[in-house]
């Protein structure tokens, strides 16, 4: 049976500062996101049973004559999704992050094969994304990036989503129907301009 030839690095090795000053960074943000979604993922939970249980009752309210509709039909169809996009970010979250504080040992093994292979100083062109994928040795690293941030930003909106329509559901006062939605609207303005302009930050 052969056997499996191991990987040789040097123990002394470092990252360059400013590599591991991006790493922990994004440890201490994956850590923090994976916080949030569990709360959202929770919260969301907290209000599909809710919402069920309102749906069942014989008596006549808001929420059961929604039930047959389309507005009831949307309720429950962000219910459902703010339970599994926020425990789906959580998770990924956890496995990203289980991948980046391997970082030294690859980047270590690397440059113990080759030392041009990490280098010491960055090219022209780079950025700190493409840099940071060199001593990560991780070529998907941008599209779990990616994914990862969609999902939380799709979590997020799924949750402000069924507020917003079980508001106007069961709300009889227009007046705070619409100062609610418009609040929510600004709030979440910040939030869609960060996730537009991760989604177009340079890719090399």
């Amino acid at each position: 049976m052969p056997t499996r030839k191991s990987q040789q690095f040097d123990i002394t090795y470092e990252l360059p500062n400013l590599v591991d000053k991006f790493l922990q960074g994004w440890l201490g943000t994956l850590n923090s996101g994976s916080f949030a979604s569990t709360v959202l993922a929770a919260v969301a939970t907290a209000l599909f049973v809710h919402i069920q249980e309102q749906m069942k009752f014989e008596s006549s309210n808001a929420i059961s004559a929604a039930a047959s509709t389309a507005s009831g039909d949307a309720l429950l169809i962000f219910a459902y999704l703010g339970i599994i996009v926020n425990c789906g970010a959580a998770i990924t979250s956890f496995l990203i992050s289980s991948r980046l504080i391997e970082t030294p040992f690859h980047s270590a093994c690397a440059y113990e094969q080759d030392h041009d292979q990490v280098p010491k100083e960055g090219l022209s062109g780079d950025t700190l994304n493409s840099l940071f994928r060199r001593y990560l040795g991780w070529r998907s690293w941008h599209i779990f990036k990616l994914s990862w941030s969609f999902m939380l930003f799709f979590g997020i909106m799924c949750i402000f989503a069924e507020l917003i329509l079980y508001l106007w559901i069961v709300e009889p006062s227009m007046g705070v129907k619409i100062s609610v939605s418009l609040s929510s609207f600004f709030l979440l303005l910040p939030l869609l301009a960060f996730s537009i302009g991760l989604l177009y930050s340079p890719k090399s």
